[in-house]
């Protein structure tokens, strides 16, 4: 059978004895019929009301259709729903749902001044840039972009939606810092290559407080980890502290935050800790060797005991106090804690044969080098006794020729005196060769000594190599500094409890992409950061649904992803009358049960946050019942 086609409908190949045929006469039918439930969530808390408070909006209201809110929602619920650029925009608009959860009076569209604009309620992508392109010193008199963004408020508005999501001050938070790697396109400004990376970025900097986001920093990518991070994080600490004076708060993020300057005002700010990542050096390295030896032999051990009975145990695992200082870059020893553990692997896991190799060959090198410094030392030694002992028999000469000399002023008289004289500087000179040897000689064998600590050093760790490649499996080593003494925290609840936790922070980044904050392509980096917060506060709005919509439900953990498909993108038919708006979502729709609790949690989590968010009626309004469908 050929597939038909005409203007009202496609026939497509039979399916079990059926003809399969679609048409186009489905009325107004979106796929985004979720939408209210962000639009709760954002009346709720006011997230995007005081969003659009974060613009000055300098255009003419007369001739302004589209209010900066309007705008804002528009665009946000859009990155909710899966619309990641603007040019989406331009079919978007015409959605009536989405149109009046922006909360449009029209939602159809139908009395725009413009005739061109009729059926289109929302704004297209040419409006919606004001939002992004606008300069700081845009004012009524500028010729096109007139809305313009308060970074600073947008910032603080972050803090303030954490902040206005607990109905009390807990007694300890935890803030994770953390860098990631945004792609650029062309040549934007601030874009920088990054060999980690392998590609061309920016490197903006978040903060988490679990899954609350706090910071959405965007920075040039030829930037370190610590740049901005001493601005940044004061800022914040100290708007919570100005509602919530007591208080606990540590500071958490991976080796690149082991920074003085970070740790040391954390220690300086009473009830202000800080536990961060530590990267491992040659002198920690030492200060774990016998822990490493030790958790070899008991996994050997272990090994042997599953293969004889019962079932595989925990890799075993032990954690060494350290106190550390570096050699120039702390102003102060600290306590570092090492975690200590050995993983199943095949033999000769925990270090290549070419980095035993390469040790072994140093090694080698090394007592080369130090027999040829012996062996010079040996040979400076002996010519500077040489010297010495030619110096002693010339001086010895010379007096013996003084002393023969006769009293008298004869020929051979004189010529025996200067003989001596003659022999007497040539002990001298010989005597000043021999001081140069022996500074020689001993500059040998201080060299020596050296190249012999260095070879020692050398052998010890080919050695120590050598031992870790006859070990089976992979000797896993991480180290961690921290302000909190161990009659507080114990090395094993500091790293297990306090800082492994760090890595949901990069879930949460992980979210930040799916909500397309790695579309930055504008030109200008302001206009990036607009973007950045744009996809930031989607993602505001989607953990907030998640935390008291979706809470004890089955999708509690759930990833913004999850959430927009199950709960957002969903078949609805649209219909509107006077006083409202039908949305007759799919009889099908397998998570009807799930949609009606979200919103039942949503309406408890009103009357706990929200007092003054107008109640929706549980009735209908009378005389205005839904219209009939027209079913054929």
């Amino acid at each position: 059978m050929q597939t038909l086609c005409n203007e009202s409908r496609i026939e497509f190949h039979g399916l079990s004895g059926r003809v399969l045929i679609a048409d186009f006469d489905g009325g107004n039918i979106v796929s985004d019929g979720g939408v209210p439930l962000v639009a709760e969530v954002d009346r709720i808390f006011r997230v995007l009301e005081r969003y659009a408070d974060c613009f000055t909006d300098h255009r003419d209201p007369e001739a302004s259709e589209h209010s900066v809110l309007d705008l804002v929602r528009q665009r946000i619920y859009g990155l909710c729903l899966g619309y990641e650029d603007l040019n989406d925009h331009d079919r978007l608009r015409t959605d009536a749902l989405i149109a009046a959860c922006v909360g449009k009076q029209d939602p159809e569209g139908q009395q725009r001044r413009r005739p061109d604009d009729r059926g289109k309620p929302m704004a297209g992508k040419s409006t919606l840039n004001r939002l992004e392109l606008s300069k700081v010193g845009a004012d009524p008199d500028s010729p096109y972009c007139k809305i313009v963004a308060d970074l600073d408020g947008l910032a603080d508005l972050l803090v303030d939606v954490f902040l206005d999501a607990h109905d009390s001050p807990p007694e300890e938070i935890t803030l994770d810092i953390d860098p990631t790697n945004l792609e650029t396109f062309g040549q934007q400004l601030g874009r920088h290559f990054q060999k980690h990376y392998d590609g061309y970025c920016y490197l903006p900097q978040y903060v988490f407080c679990g899954e609350f986001l706090l910071a959405a920093q965007l920075r040039p990518g030829d930037v370190g980890a610590m740049s901005g991070a001493m601005k940044l994080l004061p800022k914040i600490v100290t708007r919570i502290r100005q509602r919530w004076p007591d208080v606990g708060i540590t500071i958490r993020g991976d080796g690149h935050f082991s920074d003085d300057r970070l740790m040391s005002w954390c220690e300086a700010t009473p009830g202000l800790k800080f536990i961060v990542g530590m990267p491992s050096n040659a002198r920690l390295m030492n200060e774990v060797q016998e822990a490493q030896r030790q958790m070899a032999a008991e996994f050997a051990a272990a090994k042997q005991s599953d293969e004889n009975s019962g079932p595989p145990q925990e890799p075993p695992r032990t954690f060494v106090e350290i106190s550390y200082r570096t050699l120039d870059s702390w102003s102060q020893q600290r306590r570092v804690v090492a975690k200590v553990e050995h993983l199943p692997g095949p033999t000769g896991d925990s270090v290549s044969a070419f980095a035993v190799a390469t040790a072994e060959k140093s090694a080698v090198q090394a007592e080369q080098h130090l027999a040829q410094a012996r062996s010079a030392a040996a040979t400076a030694t002996a010519t500077a006794d040489g010297q010495q002992r030619r110096a002693q028999r010339l001086a010895c000469l010379a007096e013996t020729m003084a002393a023969a000399a006769p009293r008298d002023h004869s020929e051979r008289a004189k010529s025996l005196r200067a003989d001596a004289k003659t022999t007497r500087k040539q002990a001298q000179r010989a005597e000043v060769l021999a001081r140069k040897e022996r500074r020689a000689a001993a500059k040998a064998e201080q060299r020596a000594e050296t190249l012999q600590t260095q070879a020692a050093a050398a052998r010890t760790a080919a050695d120590w190599l050598l031992e870790q490649a006859s070990w089976e499996g992979k000797s896993n080593v991480r180290f961690v500094v921290l302000s909190r003494a161990a009659e507080e925290l114990d090395g094993r609840t500091a790293y297990e409890e306090g800082y492994c936790p760090r890595g949901d922070a990069e879930n949460r980044i992980k979210e930040q992409k799916y909500l397309f904050a790695g579309s930055l392509p504008c030109e200008a980096m302001r206009a990036n950061q607009i973007r950045l917060y744009q996809c930031s506060f989607a993602y505001v709005l989607c953990m907030l649904l998640r935390r008291f919509g979706l809470a004890e439900t089955e999708l509690s953990q759930a990833q913004c992803p999850t959430i927009r498909t199950r709960l957002f993108k969903i078949g609805a038919l649209i219909q509107v009358t006077t006083r409202r708006v039908w949305t007759h979502i799919s009889s099908s729709y397998p998570y009807r049960e799930l949609f009606g609790q979200v919103l039942s949690n949503l309406r408890r989590a009103a009357e706990k946050f929200s007092k003054g968010v107008p109640r929706i009626p549980d009735s209908p309004f009378a005389g205005d019942d839904p219209p009939r469908l027209a079913v054929t």
